[in-house]
């Protein structure tokens, strides 16, 4: 379930920050986004979706099952 939130431009950019730090930390180590996969992805920094959502996005899309 998507949870619209309203962020700042302070929280944004710090939102920036983090999916730029974990991308990077990915390719560091052979992994890549595909740009099919990149949606959860905008939504988190856009303040679309909270950081429950993403993981549970991510974790749909890659065929993990749902935390408990």
């Amino acid at each position: 379930m998507a949870i619209e939130h309203s962020i700042s431009a302070a929280e944004r950019a710090q939102r920036v920050r983090r999916y730029a730090a974990a991308r990077h930390s990915a390719e560091l180590e052979g992994g890549y986004i595909a740009t099919d996969k990149q949606q959860p992805f905008d939504d988190y920094v856009e303040g679309r979706i909270d950081e429950n959502e993403l993981v549970r996005r991510v974790r749909q899309a890659c065929g993990l099952p749902a935390e408990e």
